[in-house]
């Protein structure tokens, strides 16, 4: 999933947040049962199903985890160089 601007600086915002850290687990949590039905799933439906909620776990994780790296690279975008 593309990270746009605003989605980038929302998550940066919510790193201090008790709560949000209270849903990161919760995902995590949730990862890992999906990644445990991957492993044990033997019809395809239910496989592809837990394949795809990890992948999109994983996406949030990703832009949670990238947010200041993305926020400052979408920051630097929108500067125009400095002239010399």
């Amino acid at each position: 999933m593309k990270v746009q601007p605003e989605v980038a600086q929302a998550l940066l915002n919510l790193r201090g947040s008790d709560d949000f850290q209270t849903i990161l687990r919760w995902l995590e949590e949730g990862r890992e049962k999906e990644q445990g039905t991957c492993n044990s799933a033997v019809d395809d439906v239910p496989l592809r199903r837990a394949q795809g909620a990890v992948g999109i776990i994983n996406d949030i994780l990703k832009a949670y985890r990238e947010a200041p790296d993305t926020t400052d690279k979408f920051k630097n975008k929108r500067q125009p160089p400095v002239q010399r």
